[in-house]
């Protein structure tokens, strides 16, 4: 198992597409069955952040990001990118140390990120919590 996942160019494509062309808000990424490349797994269109963090598995690790909207103190409408880093407790021991060991390659290839979350089960992810970091 490498620690040292490559980046797959789909994955900053759907980056791409989602803070430029906003075509989702969302997207998932996850290593591939042999641990050697992080991939691009889903897009998320749907009405909630609760609905998108729902997405991801409870007993495997994924990085996320999502545009979120939120309106600040003088009710204009603004958008921050989050990077979603979720390793829950559940994992393997093995598949923990590769997404912690390739977490800041990722992060530094999607420029862009205004803040990072991560997350060991939904109680440390929610869409309070998230309002909570736009302030």
């Amino acid at each position: 198992m490498n620690s040292c996942a490559s980046i797959n160019d789909e994955v900053i494509t759907k980056y791409n597409e989602l803070i430029l062309g906003h075509i989702s808000k969302g997207i998932i990424i996850k290593f591939s069955d042999d641990f050697k490349e992080v991939v691009f797994e889903d897009s998320f269109n749907g009405e909630s952040f609760e609905d998108y963090i729902n997405k991801f598995p409870q007993d495997d690790c994924r990085y996320g990001v999502y545009d979120f909207s939120y309106m600040d103190n003088k009710e204009n409408k603004k958008n921050k990118i989050f990077f979603i880093s979720w390793c829950p407790v559940e994992t393997k021991i093995k598949n923990k140390i590769v997404h912690t060991a390739t977490e800041q390659s990722i992060y530094k290839k999607l420029v862009g990120i205004d803040a990072i979350i991560k997350a060991t089960d939904n109680t440390e992810i929610s869409q309070s919590l998230v309002e909570e970091r736009c302030k």
